[in-house]
């Protein structure tokens, strides 16, 4: 079982069909809950209404929520010499 699984040891314990149909599971979850939430509020409210009723409808369904991770990145990009 080499490949993209080898980083989650419980994919050796449960087998690639199960994980498969865990990931289907929690994918048909999550894009549900998006949608619940559009459903309920419509459209035109400012960002932060949707992700905090978002996060409540995911915490609902039995999900672990992160209302904000903060990633690094930089919009200036090195290059190297010669990249020209």
């Amino acid at each position: 079982m080499d490949g993209c699984w080898s980083f989650a040891p419980e994919v050796n314990l449960l087998g690639m069909a199960q994980v498969e149909l865990m990931l289907e599971r929690l994918t048909h979850s999550v894009v549900g809950a998006f949608f619940e939430v559009h459903n309920s509020l419509g459209y035109g409210f400012l960002e932060h209404l949707y992700r905090a009723a978002l996060e409540r409808e995911l915490m609902a369904r039995g999900h672990l929520s992160v209302a904000r991770f903060l990633f690094p990145f930089s919009t200036k990009v090195k290059r190297s010499a010669g990249s020209d």
